[in-house]
């Protein structure tokens, strides 16, 4: 069984940052299950890989700049079914005005068939007290 390690989630979490940094949904997309579950600051659920982009990335990933997760803060509790609890940090932009924002992220990881790692859940919102 080929195990989760830190490297690949670490280049999991920069690949996915990198994405939304290119605002590529295309690629973040290639990170994901297809039936992806999970929660949001802007979708309150979604259900599948169709309504997180529709509904989450498709709205925020516009406004964002710099988006990065803090690695040191990285913490993950399984080498199968992996559990990822990371803050992060980006700028939002909303009519010429930048800001820092700063959020909390959960993301389940499970191995693809190619060896790859794809997200079956995540829940990313902004630190309480954060605005949008």
């Amino acid at each position: 069984m080929n195990l989760i390690n830190d490297q690949d989630v670490g280049a999991w979490l920069e690949e996915f940052a990198a994405r939304v940094r290119a605002r590529d949904l295309d690629g973040g997309r290639s990170l994901f299950d297809p039936s992806a579950i999970g929660f949001g600051t802007v979708a309150d659920r979604y259900d599948g890989l169709d309504e997180l982009v529709g509904a989450q990335w498709s709205d925020v990933w516009p406004r964002t700049e710099e988006f990065a997760f803090d690695a040191a803060d990285a913490r993950w509790l399984d080498e199968v079914l992996c559990v990822v609890a990371a803050t992060w940090t980006s700028v939002g932009t909303t009519a010429g005005e930048r800001r820092t924002r700063t959020g909390r992220a959960t993301v389940v990881l499970r191995r693809s068939d190619d060896g790859g790692l794809l997200a079956v859940h995540t829940h990313m919102s902004m630190t309480p007290g954060t605005p949008a």
